[in-house]
């Protein structure tokens, strides 16, 4: 039997807050980044498009626009128990919708315009 080789797929970077706050490649020369304030009235435009009357909930908007939504999530990116310590915090002291705003990745493919 010969001796079979074979390619290691390559692995994409691992998340980190920098990599989610400035991007990655996407498709159509976009990058996909955490939504930012001003992405919200465009994501809600597109996301009417689809006819089905979605879009996003007033809390997590309210998240995105004060800096606040995936701050959880963000929180663990940078520690082990971090996420642990941050999600246990809002949740006990938020309200449950407002909480879970805090572990809501919400992601964004936005062009060189930041469209």
């Amino acid at each position: 039997m010969g001796k079979h080789t074979t390619k290691k797929a390559k692995s994409a970077p691992p998340l980190s807050v920098s990599r989610l706050r400035e991007g990655w490649p996407g498709p159509g020369g976009t990058r996909i980044r955490l939504a930012r304030p001003q992405d919200v009235e465009t994501a809600n435009t597109l996301m009417g498009t689809t006819g089905d009357g979605v879009r996003i909930i007033p809390v997590l908007r309210t998240a995105i626009e004060d800096s606040k939504a995936a701050s959880s999530m963000l929180a663990g990116l940078g520690a082990r128990t971090a996420f642990f310590d941050a999600a246990s915090v809002a949740f006990a002291e938020l309200p449950m919708s407002e909480a879970l705003t805090t572990i809501s990745l919400t992601l964004v493919a936005a062009d060189e315009a930041c469209q």
